[in-house]
């Protein structure tokens, strides 16, 4: 991650790895799990097993996007507190992230200063959650693993 205050960048390069890992895991555990939830009923009840699913699927998804936000909004806030205080970083990191940086800029403070320290806050804070995204699909993606890993006891007839 950058400094606080030093040059923000998300280019490709530095997103590459943590978006490839987070599509590579998600991916993986959502088809595996959706095939495992669609093969373990008859198959009469097929459809209801990929609509539910798909509806858990979804909800989660809702919930990590809200979570997401969260975490943006606090790490870009925290980066800009110690420079114009928590009050006022709030409310400009409240603009900011709904995309209004040139309305988001506090009276008196310099535009071009507010921009380079509001786009590197901005910047560490996706890379940290990106990153913390990616851990969580990666452990999704290993618990799946070993949960499909897991057999059923040989049955024993008499």
């Amino acid at each position: 991650m950058d400094a606080p205050g030093g040059a923000a960048g998300s280019g490709p390069a530095r997103l590459a790895v943590p978006l490839l890992l987070i599509g590579t895991g998600f991916g993986v555990s959502l088809a595996v799990v959706d095939g495992a939830a669609v093969s373990s009923v008859e198959p009469a009840r097929a459809g209801m097993a990929a609509g539910l699913f798909n509806t858990a699927r979804i909800t989660g998804e809702v919930v990590a996007i809200a979570v997401l936000g969260a975490v943006l909004s606090a790490l870009t806030r925290a980066s800009l507190t110690g420079r114009y205080g928590e009050a006022r970083a709030a409310r400009v990191t409240s603009r900011l992230l709904q995309g209004d940086i040139a309305g988001a800029a506090p009276a008196g403070a310099g535009r071009l200063e507010f921009a380079r320290l509001a786009s590197a806050g901005y910047a560490d804070a996706l890379h940290t959650a990106l990153w913390l995204l990616t851990l969580l699909s990666l452990a999704g993606a290993l618990a799946v693993g070993l949960l499909m890993s897991v057999r059923e006891p040989a049955r024993v007839t008499t």
